[in-house]
């Protein structure tokens, strides 16, 4: 199953820059409609209302519950939004990898920095769940210092600043190769585990 998601989120993730700049001729393009709308009534009966439906949520913000990040929109391999972003959790330290398409350019050349904003909210919140808390985001603060091209990797750091009460305080950058490309601060504040649960109730909408 996990096999057959990763291909198709990959064939959407080729289908998006085409679909949406591309010039195909059109009769390639309304013959690939036809096969995207009969793929899309096939599986429609299958929608559910949340990536979070078997599992119940989540336990922890790391790594050791497949079905809830294999679908996640920043790191999810079965996910068609992501691009996606590869984490390596080391034991106090997280460092990410991502390689953006042309599917998430902004000014020529280079992605649009909400991208890059949304990479950093995923490392810092994970940099943040080290300190075995569950976290949502208090504030995130990024100084833009060069753009990030598209087609090439992007890697993101982190570390822990502090923890004051409720609020850890932590810090990252983004570099392409040597290049600083941004720098982040984020506060992160602890909540109680109910914050991320599913409960049958919300899994009943899902029928």
């Amino acid at each position: 199953m996990v096999a057959a998601r990763r291909r198709a989120a990959a064939a959407i993730r080729t289908l998006i820059p085409i679909v949406a700049f591309a010039d195909p001729p059109v009769a390639e393009l309304d013959g690939a409609v036809a096969d995207i709308e009969a793929a899309a009534d096939r599986l429609a009966p299958f929608a559910v209302a949340s990536r979070h439906h078997r599992s119940g949520g989540m336990r922890t913000i790391s790594g050791d519950q497949p079905d809830v990040w294999e679908g996640h929109p920043i790191v999810g391999a079965s996910s068609g939004l992501a691009a996606p972003l590869v984490i390596d959790e080391g034991a106090d330290s997280i460092r990410a990898t991502c390689t953006f398409s042309n599917a998430y350019e902004g000014a020529p050349g280079v992605i649009q920095g909400g991208f890059l904003a949304s990479a950093f909210d995923y490392v810092l919140g994970r940099q943040a769940a080290l300190t075995g808390l569950m976290v949502v985001t208090g504030t995130l603060t990024i100084r833009f210092r060069a753009g990030v091209p598209v087609d090439q990797e992007v890697a993101l750091t982190s570390a822990l600043v502090s923890v004051d009460g409720r609020k850890i305080n932590v810090a990252g950058e983004a570099r392409v190769g040597t290049t600083l490309c941004a720098e982040a601060e984020a506060i992160f504040i602890s909540v109680g585990g109910e914050h991320y649960s599913y409960t049958p109730e919300d899994r009943a909408d899902d029928r």
